[in-house]
Parts: C-alpha cells; structure tokens; sequence
C-alpha cells in the first residue's frame, strides 16, 4: 500500500515539531525545577507508551475488522456465485432442447418434417465478474471464473446473433409471400 508523500511529509513535520515541543519543554523543567524533571520524564515515557499501546491495539482492531469484513464479502460473493450458478443450470436444464428421436434418423426417401422448439437464454455474468474481481478467491478460481464470465458474454452475443437472424429469416419469409412454411 502506497502513502502520500504529502501525508508522509505532514507526520515527519508533526513529529518533529512535538519532539521539539518536548525538548524544549524538558529544558525549562530542568533549568527552572530540576527537583520536578523525574516526574515529568515519568509522565512522559507513560504517556508515549500509552499513545503506542493505543496506535498498537487500534491497528490490530482496524486489521480484525477488515478480516473479518473480508471473510464475510466474500460468503457473500460465493453465495451469488451459487444463487446465480444454480439458477442458469436450472434454467438450462429446464428449458433444453429434446431432439426426438425420427428427427435425427435420415431417410433418403423421407419428407417428414419435425417441429422443434428451442430457447436461448440469456446468461448475467455481472456475480461472476464481480466475484472475480474481488480478490477474495485464489488464482485458479479467479481464472476459472474470468473464463466462466467471457463464455457467458460470448454465449450473449452468439444469442443475439441467433436472435437477429430469427427475425431476418420471418421478415425474408413475410417478403416473399410464404406465410404457411
């Protein structure tokens, strides 16, 4: 993780002008009541260890909370993952071509013809790019993932493609007159 230099050079500048401060103020305490110099060097190492214990105790607080936001994005994420998964397999699934059987035999002699229905769904790659994108799962599910979501879009745009030549193919249909094929 990268600093500002701004930043880093606002810090410097504020710690040296405090280690200033306390310089200075210790000259005065030792000049003017050098009996008091024990007790302000005490009040001074234990308020220095009370600030480092506080950053200390507040950074490891700050890491846990971001561990433990982390673990919980990504449930999250895995559980999209499977919502989403599951309910394009299920679609699939459901909505699969069955080719029956006489379709595919071929007969030299046969001009039976065999309607079929067919559906192209459209898949949402949106879970699957987000949770790729996250960096909250490991290289080979990561990869496996940015290939899922380019087949998904390419599987879109091969459907849109089969859906664009659809509509030519009845508007070249309804143009030459033959509205019963």
């Amino acid at each position: 993780m990268r600093s500002d230099p701004g930043v880093r050079h606002n810090i410097t500048l504020l710690v040296v002008l405090v280690g200033i401060l306390v310089a200075g103020y210790t000259l005065v305490v030792l000049l003017f009541a050098p009996g008091d110099l024990l007790g302000w060097v005490s009040t001074l190492v234990s308020t220095v260890a009370s600030v480092w214990a506080a950053l200390l105790i507040g950074l490891i607080l700050f890491q846990h909370q971001t561990q433990e936001t982390d673990r919980k994005k990504k449930e999250e994420l895995a559980e999209l993952l499977k919502t989403e998964l599951g309910e394009v397999r299920r679609v699939i699934g459901r909505l699969r071509t069955d080719v029956p059987e006489e379709a595919l035999e071929t007969t030299e002699n046969s001009f039976t013809s065999h309607g079929m229905q067919y559906v192209l769904h459209y898949t949402h790659p949106l879970i699957v790019e987000e949770a790729a994108r996250s960096g909250f799962f490991d290289t080979e599910q990561t990869s496996e993932m940015l290939v899922l979501a380019r087949t998904m879009r390419q599987h879109n745009v091969l459907r849109q493609e089969a859906m664009t030549l659809r509509v030519e193919a009845e508007r070249a249909r309804v143009a030459s007159g033959d509205q019963f094929s």
